[in-house]
């Protein structure tokens, strides 16, 4: 609390001048210090605005808790996780931001999602699926192991069951999924195929005939991937589906698009709409960035 001429402003008395202030709110004040006599610091305002959300205290002020902190704590808490996911909805996503899922469980509502949109039969087709920049294999894990569709990861990070992370024939080895090595070792399935190189030209004149024969290329936030992903796949005329996320802006400074620099995700998403009439978008049911582009 501080004060403000009259007295301290309590959360009540910021509530009366119709800002939705919590605990931990920043809040930009105008004015100076005042010592009291017992060496208290207060700061005495003479305006103030409410810039934004962090559990913060200003190191000038002496901070006085309410009886209530805890409950306004929780509160606080509360709201913030709301209106995380209000300020993540795109532009014309029509799902409730607050029934969606956890990022977490991306990887399985983007699997279900390709299960219901292309069938089953069809993404076994061929050499199955090839899933761009997978990370550590969840994509592959719902497909392969828990669908029985054929996959092919294409990441160059060498993934292994270690806990430690380090350089080894310079690939970057990180931990596998337990769950994954788990369900391999009570089902007794082989782990998917995986390609530790980069998509590029080299690695698709290299393996033509996995591309030819494949079901659909997918990628599931494959940052600097996404372009070459649908670049790929109207190569070979097979279907793709990305869900896009960092526009790597820097990375692609020649990326244009109605004249404009793609610097934003969505002009990203226009960008890549626009390589083809076909291209479709649909949104997940998942925080974050939950667009998926698709072609079939």
């Amino acid at each position: 609390m501080f004060r403000a001429g009259e007295g301290p402003w309590t959360k009540e008395t910021l509530t009366q001048l119709n800002w939705d202030v919590h605990i931990g709110d920043i809040v930009v004040v105008e004015g100076g210090k005042k010592i009291e006599e017992n060496d208290r610091v207060l700061l005495v305002a003479s305006s103030c605005a409410l810039t934004g959300f962090s559990i913060f205290v200003t190191m000038a002020c002496s901070y006085r808790p309410p009886g209530d902190y805890k409950l306004l704590q929780e509160e606080w808490i509360q709201k913030r996780a709301v209106q995380k996911r209000e300020l993540a909805l795109l532009v014309d996503d029509p799902l409730d931001p607050h029934a969606k899922e956890q990022k977490s469980h991306r990887a399985r509502i983007f699997c279900e999602w390709l299960v219901e949109q292309y069938g089953v039969d069809r993404l076994q087709e061929g050499s199955g699926v090839i899933d761009v920049a997978g990370g550590k294999g969840d994509i592959a894990f719902e497909l392969w192991l828990c669908r029985d569709i054929p996959t092919t990861l294409i990441d160059p990070v060498r993934r292994h069951a270690r806990q430690d992370c380090k350089l080894i024939d310079d690939q970057r080895q990180v931990k596998t999924r337990r769950t994954h090595l788990k369900f391999m070792a009570q089902h007794g399935k082989p782990k998917w195929t995986h390609m530790m190189e980069e998509l590029n030209n080299d690695l698709i004149a290299t393996h033509n005939a996995l591309f030819q024969s494949c079901s659909i290329v997918v990628g599931m936030h494959p940052d600097e991937a996404t372009e070459a992903i649908v670049d790929a796949a109207l190569a070979f005329s097979k279907p793709f589906a990305i869900v896009p996320c960092c526009v790597m802006s820097r990375l692609f400074p020649n990326r244009y698009w109605n004249d404009d620099k793609v610097a934003t995700y969505e002009v990203f998403v226009e960008y890549l709409k626009a390589k083809h009439p076909g291209i479709r978008s649909a949104f997940l049911p998942f925080g974050g960035r939950n667009q998926v582009l698709y072609r079939m």
